[in-house]
């Protein structure tokens, strides 16, 4: 590291000293910053020349070399000379480093608060939803009647919470319309006829869970990560600070070279007010206040998750993220096909009226089998000009469907609780 050149030590590499000379030009010259770091002020050091300066200090083995060519009597190169000049200050690369924490830290939590705060709201949402439970009951009747002719299928009590995505998959015979679709086409008659408030509540899911879009993109375990090497990084950076409280005390010198003080080795020994201390020790105080907070506030997110986990039933090991990704993407599939049926149904006749589904239904879960010659005739019948309406006539499909030997409709009651391994299963699924 030690070159003499016409009576210059050389001490830096030629690409680290050119790296300095480039920042140099970036930041206050070195009376300007020697002020600056005593004073801590922020209007000349903001946090990108802070990271700046970082780059600019010597480290241990520069520092040395600087030393012993000052006792030398050497002459410095201008990069070294700023680096001598900014070592006057004493403790100077932690007290910068503790310095760009200050500001960091604050960027840090703020990011991290909102983030917990949405999926903390997304469970609650999810948990207050009137439309869900109204959704999932609709969803575990629909599967018993495609599974009614099963001993054990077709009369389940719940399902699997992943079957929802896969609904997209249930088509009919003409693959135009998915299941979803006729589940929304008969909650939007429900709805235009004021004949079953609860059906109609399907159609607010997606409103009653918006939270859940957004919280469907965050991972709660990373979030707990966050928040412990946040924690981490504070107690670190808090021992360093001390590291530098125990150090001399700077004098303050401004730009002009006025100082406070009178020792030439950048020690004050009056009795004048520190402002590192001043800035750090409540900064860390609060810190640790903030940093408890967060930990409070996830522990708090990841208990009701457990609950809202409990309540929809889902295994042990199903994480946050993929509970709500599941729900979204079922709230976001109803959505679609909720904008699918306006645009597509004749403002005049609701998709049930074709087909005479509702009836169909009804007399099939009273096993009045004998009307399935008569409903088939009255759908051959039906005179269908607009080609949309045949999509949302799933009764039409489902008859077809009865032809081929596969029991077609038995309905139960949207029951909670767990089911007796009774799964879903569609054209597409």
């Amino acid at each position: 590291l030690r070159i003499m050149i016409a009576g210059v030590r050389r001490i830096l590499e030629p690409k680290r000293a050119q790296a300095i000379m480039i920042l140099k030009t970036k930041l206050p010259e070195a009376r300007a910053l020697r002020a600056a770091l005593v004073r801590m002020d922020d209007a000349v050091l903001k946090k990108e020349d802070l990271a700046r300066l970082l780059q600019v200090l010597p480290f241990d083995e520069e520092a040395a070399a600087i030393e012993q060519a000052v006792a030398d009597g050497a002459a410095l190169e201008p990069p070294t000379q700023l680096q001598y000049e900014l070592m006057k200050v004493p403790a100077v690369r932690p007290r910068t480093k503790v310095w760009e924490y200050m500001a960091l830290f604050r960027d840090k939590q703020a990011r991290l608060r909102p983030r917990i705060d949405v999926v903390r709201n997304a469970i609650r949402q999810v948990q207050r939803s009137t439309a869900l439970p109204v959704a999932l009951g609709l969803v575990l009747s629909l599967g018993n009647y495609l599974n009614g002719g099963h001993e054990r299928r077709g009369q389940a009590d719940g399902f699997k919470i992943d079957v929802l995505p896969k609904l997209q998959n249930f088509r009919d015979n003409e693959n135009k319309l998915s299941l979803v679709d006729w589940m929304v086409a008969q909650c939007k008659a429900a709805a235009a006829k004021q004949s079953d408030h609860e059906l109609a509540r399907v159609l607010r899911l997606h409103e009653e869970l918006k939270l859940v879009f957004q919280a469907a993109k965050i991972d709660l375990r990373e979030i707990e990560n966050d928040v412990k090497a946040l924690q981490r990084e504070l107690k670190s950076y808090q021992e360093l600070a001390v590291g530098v409280l125990q150090a001399p005390r700077p004098r303050v010198r401004d730009a002009d070279g006025d100082a406070s003080g009178s020792n030439d080795d950048g020690s004050d020994d009056d009795d004048g007010a520190d402002p590192f201390r001043e800035r750090v020790t409540p900064f860390f105080e609060r810190g640790g206040q903030v940093c408890k907070q967060l930990d409070d506030t996830f522990e708090a997110t990841h208990k009701e998750f457990v609950a809202l986990r409990a309540y929809l039933q889902l295994p042990s090991g199903t994480t946050c993220q993929q509970a709500l990704e599941v729900l979204a993407e079922f709230a976001g599939a109803i959505r679609q096909a909720t904008v699918k049926v306006i645009r597509r149904q004749p403002p005049s006749q609701g998709p049930s009226k074709v087909g005479n589904m509702d009836e169909l239904i009804s007399d099939l879960r009273a096993g009045k089998r004998s009307k399935l010659a008569e409903q088939r005739k009255m759908i051959a019948a039906a005179h269908v000009n607009d080609a949309d309406q045949k999509k949302l006539t799933l009764g039409q499909n489902m008859l077809k469907k009865t032809n081929t030997g596969n029991t077609l409709l038995r309905t139960s009651g949207a029951r909670g609780g767990r089911g007796r391994g009774g799964t879903m299963r569609g054209r597409g699924g």
